[in-house]
């Protein structure tokens, strides 16, 4: 029997150490470039202004992607839109606001995808108490992509008000997720027990959104909460470990080395990728096998 212990301390300074690089890995976030590489992002107050020339044409690639009644016509709409770019958003936002239709709702939140990031999150932050629940949605999901401090307070107030509406039976369960999520993103603790709970039951489908709104939440007092839950079951451990990826600090080192040495693969996956965030804010490195880890 090999030596298991030693070889994965060896692992653990290899990684630790100041020369660590990435591992290969299938995971896609807007954090790709990970924490460790962070720009500072130059957060807008206005949105650039659309010449009063360019509101007729942009209306019209609206209209025309609204309607979709060829491929063609969709495409070209998209691609005008991508061309225009920001500054079309607000008029898209009003669209998707307004809009009954989920096949058109739909493409006017893919467009708008590509249009909005880290730069409008405060922008975005604006309609989290719209009337509008597709906008409400849309935007919380949108925020909760990239950490902004700067939205706290419009966040908390978001979810304040969803599970003032849960509790009556009037929630939406979109908009519970998305404003859970939207909160830990914006460095508030509040939402931090229903995110852990998500991350038990649908970490295979949200896995990416939750692991992008974790980047937020980096803090001791959520280390030491997910490292407390490394006592439960094996669901508890790995979504607490999960979490810590993005959540964790250097605090949570000591605990984790520890888990390196479990008897189970998911588990040793899991703290590999929570060291990986922690050290190098490097995203999971998707499957891998009991001889790689």
């Amino acid at each position: 029997m090999l030596p298991v212990l030693p070889a994965l301390v060896g692992l653990l300074a290899l990684i630790l150490g100041p020369s660590a690089g990435p591992l290969s890995h299938t995971f896609q976030t807007p954090l790709e470039a990970g924490p460790a590489e962070k720009r500072k992002v130059e957060r807008l107050a206005t949105w650039p202004e659309l010449q009063k020339k360019n509101r007729s044409k942009t209306k019209l690639e609206i209209d025309k992607l609204r309607t979709a009644a060829t491929e063609g016509m969709e495409s070209s709409a998209r691609e005008a839109l991508a061309e225009i770019g920001d500054r079309a958003a607000p008029m898209l936002l009003q669209s998707l606001a307004k809009e009954r239709k989920p096949d058109a709702r739909e493409r006017f939140a893919e467009v708008l995808e590509g249009l909005v990031d880290a730069r409008h999150t405060r922008l975005l932050a604006e309609h989290l108490d719209d009337k509008s629940l597709e906008l409400r949605i849309f935007c919380l999901q949108r925020v909760a992509a990239y950490p902004d401090p700067g939205i706290r307070a419009s966040a908390e107030k978001a979810w304040a008000t969803v599970k003032a509406q849960e509790e009556k039976g009037r929630a939406d369960g979109r908009e519970i997720d998305a404003a859970a999520l939207a909160c830990l993103s914006a460095g508030s603790s509040v939402t931090l027990e229903a995110v852990f709970e998500r991350t038990k039951k649908r970490w295979a489908r949200e896995g990416v959104a939750i692991r992008a709104a974790c980047e937020g939440a980096r803090t001791d007092e959520v280390t030491r909460t997910l490292l407390s839950r490394l006592n439960g079951t094996k669901q508890e451990q790995l979504a607490a470990l999960r979490m810590l990826a993005g959540c964790g600090t250097k605090a949570a080192l000591p605990e984790l080395k520890y888990m390196l040495d479990s008897s189970n693969h998911s588990l040793r996956v899991a703290t590999l990728d929570a060291l990986r965030g922690i050290v190098d804010g490097l995203p999971p490195m998707g499957r891998a096998s009991v001889f790689d880890t």
